[in-house]
């Protein structure tokens, strides 16, 4: 690997870090999700209408967690139903 070490020459900064989404690290059991990686998770279902409602009440891997398909798919519809 070739590095340019000329005089004046700077490296510039490293990025920040991405974001810490919920399949980075399949060790990371969804009941320790927070809301955020429950955002991403509905955006990489191609769900994303959803996301300010699961935003607004905080929905984090626990409570995902606690949603049945039943349970879901009326949120789901309900949220359909009134946007």
């Amino acid at each position: 690997m070739n590095f340019d070490w000329r005089p004046g020459f700077k490296l510039s900064p490293l990025p920040p870090p991405p974001l810490h989404q919920p399949f980075d690290d399949p060790s990371c059991p969804v009941s320790s999700w927070t809301t955020q990686q429950v955002c991403q998770w509905l955006k990489g279902l191609n769900m994303e209408q959803y996301i300010p409602e699961f935003s607004a009440r905080d929905v984090d891997g626990q409570e995902l967690l606690q949603m049945d398909g039943n349970k879901l798919k009326v949120r789901m519809m309900t949220l359909t139903s009134s946007m």
